[in-house]
């Protein structure tokens, strides 16, 4: 941009320096060599503002991609706000933050894979378990809806479970 201004900055000049030489100009023939140099130049000057002016309209649109940059930017930062980094009974890594619902504490967790990508989703409960081979055990699961990522969350303890007929499956 900073050479399209000089070569207009230029072009002026000489510009003025032709617009002079026609008023000093003695004949007929050297007016008309001035006015036809002076034309030439007045067109190298249009092509050089219409230049100018596509390298700020060039600018201006990567100014606006860049602040637009920065708004989604700054507002996924607003929104992750409060997050911490936490180790789930599996070992896997999600982020958590503790919330208030009236009287009860919960724990709101986002997919550290879409975190990682500035995506906000938060972690939703599944209906399946989770089971860990290496520990084998089993644990409830947690699922991120927008790149399928699955957790498992918290160790699942079937001696709590009560197999008894009292549960009304007979």
């Amino acid at each position: 941009m900073i050479a399209e201004l000089s070569a207009a900055m230029a072009a002026l000049k000489e510009t003025a320096g032709l617009a002079k030489l026609i008023g000093e100009a003695k004949t007929d023939s050297e007016v008309k060599a001035a006015t036809f140099e002076l034309q030439n130049k007045l067109l190298s000057l249009q092509a050089d503002c219409f230049t100018l002016g596509d390298a700020i309209r060039s600018r201006d649109d990567e100014v606006a991609k860049l602040q637009q940059k920065l708004a989604k930017y700054e507002d996924f930062k607003a929104q992750v706000e409060g997050y911490e980094l936490e180790k789930l009974d599996t070992g896997a890594y999600v982020y958590c933050k503790k919330v208030k619902f009236g009287s009860e504490e919960n724990k709101i967790y986002l997919c550290s894979q879409c975190y990682n990508n500035r995506v906000f989703s938060i972690l939703q409960p599944s209906s399946h378990t989770f089971y860990h081979g290496a520990t084998e055990q089993h644990f409830s699961q947690i699922e991120c809806h927008v790149c399928n990522s699955v957790y498992g969350q918290s160790r699942i303890h079937f001696s709590n479970i009560n197999y008894s007929s009292s549960n009304g499956w007979d």
